[in-house]
């Protein structure tokens, strides 16, 4: 009887250790990798590109959750399971502006193509776009 409660201790501080073991194992597989950022040229200035993404990133059902225009930055969420967390950044360049973007669905880095769409509809919404006019639906 002593030896099985012996062993069985023995068995229990084990366990406990390999719990231990995966859980931290399982705690660095789910951390949130860093993305490769989906980058496009503006003709138009930094603060007219922001205000653009802002806009067209309400009107796709996102929720600002923090904008800085003297940074040119922004964060937006798409309310779902588990959520799509957007980064944008604007920087001023010779001739206009460039604008970063990146995004998170939970712990998963989306892939610069999956933010395509957006990038055109701000182009468009700036009358850049391929079917934009100049000075059509222009953010000022």
């Amino acid at each position: 009887m002593k030896r099985a409660l012996t062993a069985l201790g023995r068995l229990l501080r084990h366990g406990g250790l390999l719990l231990m073991v995966g859980w931290l194992l399982y705690g660095c597989a789910t951390a949130t990798l860093p993305s490769e950022p989906r980058i496009a040229s503006f003709r138009a200035a930094p603060q007219q590109v922001l205000k653009a993404t802002q806009a067209t990133l309400i009107e796709q059902g996102f929720v600002i959750l923090h904008g800085d225009r003297a940074l040119g930055r922004l964060t937006a969420e798409y309310p779902r399971r588990p959520p799509l967390t957007l980064n944008a950044r604007v920087s001023a360049q010779v001739g206009g502006t460039l604008l970063s973007v990146t995004a998170h669905s939970g712990s998963q880095a989306l892939a610069p193509p999956e933010l395509d769409n957006l990038m055109t509809a701000i182009h468009e919404r700036l009358g850049e776009g391929v079917f934009g006019h100049p000075g059509s639906d222009v953010v000022q």
